[in-house]
């Protein structure tokens, strides 16, 4: 479901307003049902480092430079590079893909005092996400990580989320379930039905888009 069909939805589950044909120009009723349904899918999206939010970030160093930040991170879109959209980044997966190595992860206080030049085969993340490469880049390469996106914020008539098309429900009921919730004690039990439907498509949508844990040490028998 688009963003336009999805607060249709919504209002049809809740009984609200009629249906509307557009997102834009909203007022009362139906504006504050959009605005519901906008901020369930954020919400969603805050609330695990789900795969369907994973992006191959790139990166080029520049000579001289050690420190950069997310927004130094790109997007690549053939055959443009997009504005930067990084949330978090994988530490452990920076590759540079001039020298073709994978990267090593250290400690930010091995690379403090750095003097060396070199191709970049250290990476260090300090706790304001910012990162430091080592050796000091002494030309310029391009660089690879894995990394999560920042929320995309619905806005357009025909915005869809990310997810698949059988996971869209769960942003409805969790739009029900808040906008229940700000409603007091009559809509209790609107709110416990929208809860339920939202959870149970919530177990699903983790064991899709959440790494499966595997027991790394078999279980011990006596």
């Amino acid at each position: 479901m688009n963003y336009l069909e999805l607060v249709n939805d919504m209002l049809i589950e809740t009984d609200y307003s009629d249906q509307i044909t557009t997102v834009v120009g909203l007022t009362d009723d139906e504006l504050r049902a959009s605005i519901w349904v906008r901020d369930a899918w954020t919400q969603i999206q805050r609330q695990e480092r789900w795969s369907f939010m994973a992006k191959e970030g790139n990166l080029f160093t520049v000579v001289g430079q050690s420190t950069y930040d997310l927004g130094d991170i790109s997007y690549v879109v053939a055959p443009l590079l997009t504005a930067p959209t990084v949330n978090r980044v994988d530490p452990t997966s920076f590759r540079n893909e001039t020298s073709e190595i994978y990267m090593r992860g250290v400690s930010t206080n091995n690379l403090r005092w750095q003097t060396d030049t070199g191709s970049a085969r250290l990476i260090a993340v300090n706790p304001d996400r910012s990162f430091v490469l080592g050796p000091i880049p002494s030309a310029v390469e391009s660089l690879s990580m894995d990394t999560w996106t920042n929320p995309v914020i619905l806005s357009d008539d025909t915005d869809v989320p990310s997810m698949e098309p059988q996971y869209h429900k769960a942003i409805v009921w969790l739009a029900i379930a808040n906008y229940a919730r700000e409603q007091g004690g009559e809509w209790a039990g609107l709110r416990q039905t929208a809860l339920h439907e939202y959870r149970i498509m919530l177990i699903n949508l983790s064991n899709d888009y959440l790494p499966i844990m595997d027991r790394k040490v078999g279980l011990l028998r006596y």
